[in-house]
């Protein structure tokens, strides 16, 4: 047996056969190779789509349960008499809806599907025996207690949303939903800004002892900005919008009139 050109020389056909099949470079082999490579590819979609869903559906829920948080931490201030805290949770809660609004645009415009419909758990922030009291019934004696255990319930609710959001984009990271993780870490951003914000809030309070007079001296100053920025961002732009383009027709000179 010799062999010359790459064909051996006295040996059957089918031993030839046999050879070729065994040789890596060969079609059946190299056909194996690319279905395995296409089914371990749809298997990876398969489990980077099925994450981002979790992912984004765990989002969700949380955003829900953070409207009703913010709205219910907004009556309570109310029906407390503080002005100024509760146009700050008034303002948080259109940042919420604009956000939650956000989340199902990226997931539909990132992943062509819809965020699945689901059941959240209705969260009881105010306790239930308010029910039976009316704003007449406040006075400044139970205003530090209340406040206090308000302002540390905020304050934790904050601190679980980014701890949330960080996980979400780590998992992001792991499984190579790269363009999620980009949008995810502008919620991390913006919930760590929040928690600046609480977490001075919380120390001023600290400060007085949450003394009342110190916690009405507060609300004037929360009121203005949150009420500015609350008419600015979601009220006020086609009044704003009509003023300057009045302006800008009227500052005109006469000879283009």
């Amino acid at each position: 047996m010799y062999e010359r050109n790459g064909v051996k020389y006295g040996v059957t056909e089918q031993e030839q056969a046999n050879t070729q099949e065994e040789q890596p470079w060969s079609r059946k082999n190299e056909t194996q190779n690319m279905q395995r490579a296409y089914t371990g590819m749809n298997i990876n979609k398969r489990e980077k789509e099925q994450s981002a869903e979790q992912i984004y559906l765990e989002l969700d829920e949380h955003m829900k349960k953070a409207l009703c948080f913010h709205e219910q931490l907004a009556d309570y201030f109310c029906f407390l008499g503080l002005q100024g805290f509760k146009r700050k949770l008034e303002y948080q809660y259109m940042c919420e809806v604009a956000e939650g609004r956000k989340l199902h645009h990226k997931y539909i415009n990132i992943h062509k599907k819809l965020i699945p419909v689901h059941q959240v758990e209705v969260i009881q922030f105010i306790p239930r025996e308010w029910s039976k009291y009316t704003t007449e019934d406040v006075n400044d004696n139970v205003l530090p207690k209340f406040v206090k255990s308000a302002i540390e319930q905020y304050k934790e609710w904050e601190e679980e949303t980014k701890e949330l959001y960080e996980e979400m984009w780590q998992k992001c990271i792991n499984v190579g939903l790269v363009v999620d993780a980009e949008y995810i870490s502008t919620l991390v951003e913006d919930v760590t800004k929040e928690l600046k914000k609480i977490n001075r809030m919380h120390e001023q309070l600290n400060g007085t002892g949450y003394n009342a007079v110190s916690i009405h001296s507060m609300q004037d100053k929360y009121h203005e900005k949150y009420k500015k920025k609350y008419n600015e961002e979601y009220t006020n732009k086609e009044v704003k919008q009509t003023q300057y383009q009045c302006y800008h027709f009227y500052s005109f000179p006469l000879f283009f009139l």
